[in-house]
């Protein structure tokens, strides 16, 4: 390099042109007006309260969403309870080819037992009116069907809610059972009435109308020794009608 550049390059135009003036990029110094308005409290306050804005409004946004799913999972499982429900009713059928009931673990008395947990009052318009000596003639024509008949109470009993046919027909709860006496047969034929609730309202002599699923008919010995028989009925029915 010559003499007339190095005298150039100390010269103050070189060094004017070439000074290192601050880019876009550079950081502002602390102490600049720029510095101060962008660092001010007012500014830093409006940028907290935007992330904070925004982080509430993606939580709401969160739950928003996540209620909607857990509707919907408990709509879907409630749904999905009450088709299982449906279809247990549908799929248990009454045996109608066993009469003693003893002899199939009393199957039918567990589907009366489903069906009764849906029993309206008005469900008894559609049971079949039936004598007491007509359902003990023909009981397998009656098997796993809705009858509605009256019968005079020769003993009735309250049974405890630790009864196994308490805990069937109303768990947790007393249920009733009566016999009446059928003018047919031998001794100790009887209508023997299984009722889904407490023992009230009736007694022994009275005249009661009852309606029921019939479960069978069960062979008993009597107290002579012989052989009686007991037409089983379960319901969620009784009417006193007279004394």
């Amino acid at each position: 390099m010559g003499l007339y550049d190095r005298d150039y390059m100390k010269s103050e135009e070189w060094q004017r042109r070439n000074r290192c003036l601050p880019t876009k990029a550079t950081k502002l110094p602390a102490k600049s007006e720029e510095y101060h308005i962008q660092n001010s409290p007012k500014k830093r306050s409006k940028k907290v309260f935007k992330n904070i804005f925004w982080i509430i409004l993606l939580f709401i946004i969160a739950i928003i969403l996540g209620s909607c799913n857990i509707s919907h999972s408990t709509s879907q499982k409630a749904t999905d309870t009450t088709e299982q429900k449906i279809l247990l009713v549908q799929t248990l059928k009454f045996d109608t080819e066993t009469i003693d009931p003893s002899e199939n673990d009393w199957h039918n008395l567990f589907v009366a037992a489903e069906y009764l947990k849906r029993w309206k009052s008005s469900d008894i318009n559609n049971a079949i009116k039936v004598t007491p000596k007509e359902l003990y003639k023909h009981t397998w024509k009656y098997i796993g069907k809705l009858v509605r008949l009256t019968i005079e109470v020769l003993m009735p009993e309250e049974l405890p809610p630790n009864n196994s046919f308490s805990k069937i027909l109303n768990p947790g709860k007393p249920t009733t059972v009566m016999l009446a006496d059928i003018d047919i047969g031998g001794a100790g034929d009887a209508i023997q009435y299984h009722y889904a609730g407490p023992f009230e309202g009736f007694d022994a002599g009275d005249k009661v109308e009852i309606c029921g699923y019939v479960i069978g008919k069960a062979k008993n010995t009597n107290r002579l020794g012989g052989t009686c028989y007991n037409i089983i009925i379960a319901g969620k029915y009784i009417k006193k009608v007279k004394k």
